[in-house]
């Protein structure tokens, strides 16, 4: 869960979430499934801003993206 406006955000179900990623240098990897959809940020839609968005829509990801310039006819050409 992460803080927002000073407050932590809960899953639905109002259990508070906590992190069990097994510690990087276990070697232990973790696997989301192909369910798990991700709603992704993006502030600054230049050049790199562009690349993550196409790779996350590109993974079936929803991106929502700000951009002090007007990128709509990128963006409409990404999905």
């Amino acid at each position: 869960c992460y803080p927002q406006n000073g407050l932590v955000l809960r899953p639905a179900n109002g259990s508070p979430q906590t992190d069990a990623s097994p510690p990087a240098s276990s070697g232990a990897r973790v696997s989301h499934g192909p369910a798990t959809r991700l709603r992704v940020g993006i502030v600054g839609f230049g050049t790199f801003g562009q690349f993550l968005a196409r790779r996350w829509v590109g993974r079936g990801h929803a991106v929502f993206a700000h951009s002090r310039g007007d990128y709509a006819k990128t963006a409409a050409g990404m999905g």
